[in-house]
């Protein structure tokens, strides 16, 4: 299985933080994904580069814009004050829908995420 596809990375790789709380806030990241455009069905995978100020866990997650939901085993989390790469395991997006990245930290430290993208493998 090759890599086929990175979609959107966010500020083009210029970390930005945001200051989070307990619930998950919209981050600056909105991709969107076709499934037909795929044949046979490809592998899709969640990727954020983040760090935390304080060394305190952070979390990002893909949340569905178009069915109004988070998307199942989309959330990672670090508690690195490094940028870390971390991905999902394999994620079953269907359809033609939006998403966005959200971000969350339940110590009200900055999540700084360089990059959020979908990983799309056939």
């Amino acid at each position: 299985m090759g890599l086929l596809l990175i979609f959107h990375t966010v500020n083009d790789g210029i970390p930005r933080g945001k200051e989070s709380t307990e619930a998950f806030t919209a981050y600056e990241a909105f991709l969107q994904y076709d499934a037909a455009q795929y044949t046979p069905t490809a592998t899709v995978l969640f990727e954020a580069i983040m760090k935390s100020s304080a060394g305190t866990t952070v979390q990002a997650r893909l949340y569905n814009i178009t069915g109004s939901t988070s998307v199942a085993s989309s959330e990672l989390e670090t508690a690195s004050t490094s940028f870390t790469r971390l991905r999902t395991s394999s994620l079953a997006l269907t359809g033609t829908k939006e998403y966005r990245t959200e971000v969350r930290t339940t110590s009200g430290t900055t999540t700084s995420v360089q990059a959020a993208r979908l990983v799309v493998q056939q």
